[in-house]
C-alpha cells in the first residue's frame, strides 16, 4: 500500500453499526477523481492505494489542492470517484447509487465540518 500523505479540511468519523462484518475498516483500491470542465481535466487523485483499519487514527495534510477534501469526499461518498473500488466495514461504496450511498451514509457515517460553527451562527 501507498502512504497517502495529503491538513484536515473536514474530519470523517466512521462508527460500526452492524458487528456481524468481517472486515472493519476502509480500503481504497486505485481510486482516482479526474474533474472534467470543457476540454480541461484535472486529476485530484491518480491510483490511490489506502487500508485504514478499525480504530486507527490517521492525519490528512497537505499543501492547499493537493486532494485532502477529494479523498474525504470519495471515501464518505459525497463524491463518486472516476475509478477504482471503496469498501468501508465490507460494504464497496463505489458501487452504489444515490439512493443506496444516502441510506449508507445515514446508517453508518458522521461528519463534522472544519466551518461547522456557520451551521450554529443564528443561534
Amino acid at each position: 500500500m501507498k502512504s497517502v500523505s495529503v491538513c484536515f479540511e473536514k474530519i470523517l468519523i466512521l462508527h460500526r453499526v452492524y458487528y456481524r462484518r468481517k472486515h472493519m475498516g476502509i480500503t481504497l483500491q486505485k481510486v482516482s477523481k479526474i474533474y472534467s470542465t470543457g476540454d480541461v481535466e484535472t486529476v485530484a487523485l491518480k491510483e490511490v492505494d489506502l487500508e485504514i483499519t478499525e480504530g486507527e487514527i490517521i492525519v490528512l495534510l497537505g499543501p492547499s489542492g493537493s486532494g485532502k477534501s477529494t479523498l474525504l469526499n470519495v471515501c464518505s461518498g459525497l463524491d463518486k470517484p472516476t475509478s477504482g473500488t471503496i469498501t468501508i466495514e465490507g460494504d464497496v461504496i463505489s458501487d452504489m447509487d444515490n439512493k443506496q450511498l444516502t441510506k449508507f451514509r445515514r446508517e453508518n457515517l458522521g461528519f463534522i465540518f472544519q466551518q461547522y460553527n456557520r451551521f450554529f451562527s443564528h443561534i
